[in-house]
């Protein structure tokens, strides 16, 4: 057929004399049989052009060349192609000019449009940031004012105080004491105490004393419940119980004093009353509570103090706070290990001065010491001492000690600090006489005790106890809520992190914007049927490329925030969970807390990457793909968290970077189905972000451009985005239950 330029026939590409909407066919007429489209002999320039994968910048090649209607024009009619109107946009192959969307600016032959909700979206979104912001600040010097006219409680009347336990004791006494029937452990064949006898009396204060080693510790973790002893038995009340099913009923106070470094006093101990106290307890009596505790703790002129601050507050402040998140749950006995760790001889005592306050309430203190003065020794009414062989060594009242020894033949220097005297039996330092001696002299001379409880007491106590538990601790829905509720108030404390990660966000997203500029449409494919032969060259790669850079920038930014949701406070977790709070609760709650990041993070990035790149898919609809990518990498962060020892912001950005893999640029989905591995990328969330996006370029364009013979070897799910953002979603949330997983199955001892 004539019609071609060059007077060469050209080859016909459809018996019909019509092209369809799309395209521009300016001298093809229906009503005449000799104008069908065809497809002429391009010249060199137009090869040229074909070869950079453009079309001819001369035109078509003959009068009956169908070509597609060009971008920033629209053809009604294949016979007519019409500048785009101001307040339209028109995209290769329109034929009916697009309405410029809501916030969006077209001006005359616009491509696509400039569109600025995502701009107007995070500046919302920032401003309610800094509200809040605001708004916390206010509440912080409100709250610093009432602290400052509340009458603090007198130290020496405890009261309310005891009023207080009395209430969570249901109104009545309840006592609890051990007692430890020839009790030992080994752990690997190493023998870590042995043969201890006797009995700790309840509301006493009961030393655990012995050089490092000695097994100090491992009793303490027996009496609490963590362990069980390898031998021997121990009796609560008078009879065999799980007390790790007590934990409710008992505080566990660490060598480290760890707590929230973002919180102050007071939050940190409100936060652990709200969990810990009974569910009975009111707003009112939980605040009441709180300030009388920290007036008998002195506490409450640091209570509005950040823990974590440069100028915050002592060591042996500290150790009072970390005291009070376990006393604020009305325990009924409270071990301590080694509080004197880290502190002079005059916060020692005052730590020393504090535990006798909390057992003349009734609370039953046990504690392990080590090099310690013998004022803070001689302040306790009991003592156990061990031997570096684990062998008992004394068991009995401290005021006695002195004396048993002197008995067995210890001779104490006159002016001699008789605590190191005895630690110097103890560790074997003494010559005269070696540790072995101290046991097999205690063995001989050893007298057992028996319990101060009546037979009534101490059924009393059982009869109580499951009772009390039960009404112990928020409920698993408000212990997610409070949980949350200190995320969020931690994220405030921390501003400045999230305003550098936000930045990070927004230059990264500016710099991808800038880069992309001038690629409005990245999409060029094979023309459909009948027109398929005057295609000049499909563009897929362009699409995956955008989307793989889309998802590595994005990633990398994200993961370290996502890591440390979790990361910077491990070890204040373990502290919980041995304390009773709910290890759902926690994660759930902490989970939530981030859901505001992941939003703030997309809005920001997508929104200055359409400020400065025009986008063909709508913002909303990217924006959507970037917050699923986000969920996605907060929870494979948390998941490499609970995994790694150490470095978790590092593992885990290098994970959700590698994970990017997997979005079908290079390693093609078809070629995996090809090899039988196509389930690797079945279950990565990058694979189906990456399908949705796909999808949502390939149907703007699905009338010229074949769809399907671009989809053939990429093998997406095609023109099924609601799947695959649900598949993303859904990975995203499998890698937060593995995350919870993880998290009770490691480091399991520690939780206990």
């Amino acid at each position: 057929m004539a019609g071609c330029f060059d007077n060469l026939t050209g080859i016909v590409l459809s018996e019909v004399p019509e092209c369809p909407l799309g395209f521009y066919c300016p001298n093809v007429n229906v009503s005449d049989p000799n104008t069908k489209p065809v497809l002429c002999r391009p010249s060199k320039s137009c090869i040229i052009d074909h070869l950079y994968g453009a079309p001819c910048q001369d035109g078509p090649q003959g009068l009956y060349e169908p070509v597609v209607c060009q971008r920033g024009y629209y053809c009604p009619t294949p016979r007519q192609q019409l500048p785009c109107p101001q307040g339209y946009y028109c995209l290769t192959g329109t034929f009916e000019p697009k309405k410029c969307r809501h916030l969006s600016i077209c001006p005359p032959r616009s491509v696509a449009p400039q569109d600025h909700t995502g701009n107007i979206a995070f500046i919302i979104l920032d401003l309610i940031v800094l509200l809040f912001y605001l708004i916390g600040r206010y509440l912080d010097k409100k709250a610093e004012k009432l602290i400052a006219t509340r009458l603090p409680l007198d130290a020496t009347d405890k009261t309310r105080m005891i009023n207080a336990f009395k209430k969570a004791m249901d109104g009545k006494p309840v006592f609890i004491d051990f007692e430890m029937q020839d009790i030992s452990h080994t752990y690997k064949d190493i023998v870590l105490f042995k043969g201890l006898s006797g009995h700790i009396h309840t509301a006493r204060k009961t030393a655990i004393m012995g050089p490092s080693g000695s097994g100090k510790t491992t009793l303490l973790r027996i009496l609490s419940g963590k362990i069980k002893p390898t031998s021997g038995s121990l009796l609560v009340s008078g009879k065999q119980v799980d007390f790790s099913q007590l934990k409710k009923l008992y505080g566990l106070v660490p060598k480290e004093d760890i707590m929230h470094p973002e919180l102050t006093v007071r939050e940190n101990v409100m936060h652990s009353a709200k969990i810990l106290a009974p569910k009975s307890w009111t707003k009112d009596d939980l605040e009441i509570f709180v300030d009388d505790m920290l007036d008998v703790m002195d506490l409450a002129s640091v209570a509005q103090t950040i823990v974590g601050e440069e100028r915050g507050i002592s060591l042996s402040q500290r150790k009072r706070v970390s005291i009070c998140l376990e006393l604020v749950a009305a325990p009924l006995v409270v071990f301590l290990d080694e509080p004197q760790t880290g502190l002079d001889a005059s916060s020692a005592l005052q730590i020393v001065e504090m535990l006798d306050a909390i057992s003349r309430i009734g609370i039953t203190v046990i504690a392990t010491l080590s090099n310690t003065r013998n004022q803070v020794l001689q302040s306790f009414d009991e003592v156990i001492m061990l031997t570096s062989n684990g062998g008992v060594a004394y068991f009995g009242p401290t005021e006695e000690a002195k004396d048993y020894f002197m008995s067995i033949g210890v001779n104490f220097p006159t002016y001699a600090n008789e605590a190191d005297v005895m630690m110097d039996l103890l560790s074997g330092r003494d010559s005269t006489m070696d540790p072995e001696l101290l046991e097999r002299r205690w063995s001989e001379k050893k007298r057992m005790t028996e319990s101060r409880l009546t037979p009534e007491q101490q059924h009393e106590f059982h009869e109580q106890s499951s009772n009390l538990v039960k009404h112990r601790g928020a409920s698993l829905l408000m212990q997610i809520v409070h949980c949350h509720n200190l995320s969020v108030l931690q994220q405030y404390r921390t501003i400045r992190s999230l305003v550098m990660e936000l930045f990070v966000i927004v230059f990264c997203g500016l710099h991808f914007g800038v880069a992309t500029i001038s690629a409005a449409e990245i999409y060029t494919g094979m023309y459909v049927q009948p027109f398929r032969l005057a295609s000049f060259g499909a563009r897929y790669d362009q699409i995956l490329s955008f989307i793989l850079l889309t998802m590595l920038i994005l990633s990398f930014a994200t993961a370290p925030s996502g890591a440390k949701v979790f990361a910077n406070e491990l070890h204040i977790y373990w502290r919980k969970a041995a304390s009773g709070h709910s290890r759902l609760g926690y994660f759930v709650g902490k989970s939530l807390a981030s859901l505001y990041r992941i939003v703030l993070c997309a809005t920001h990035f997508t929104g200055i990457m359409y400020a400065f790149a025009t986008q063909v898919v709508p913002y909303g609809t990217n924006w959507l793909a970037m917050s699923l990518l986000v969920w996605c990498v907060y929870g494979v962060s948390a998941f490499v968290v609970m995994l790694a020892k150490r470095d978790h912001i590092l593992y885990a950005t290098i994970t959700a970077v590698c994970l990017c893999v997997f979005s079908g640029y290079g390693v093609i989905p078809g070629w995996a189905k090809e090899k039988g591995i196509f389930f690797l990328w079945a279950i990565q969330y990058t694979y189906w972000i990456s399908s949705a996006n796909w999808s949502n370029i390939l149907e703007i364009y699905k009338h010229i451009y074949d769809a399907q013979e671009a989809n053939m070897y990429i093998n997406f799910v095609l023109f099924n985005q609601s799947f695959d953002y649900g598949m993303a979603f859904l990975i995203g949330l499998i890698y937060r239950v593995l995350a919870f997983a993880a998290m009770l199955l490691l480091h399991r001892d520690r939780q206990r």
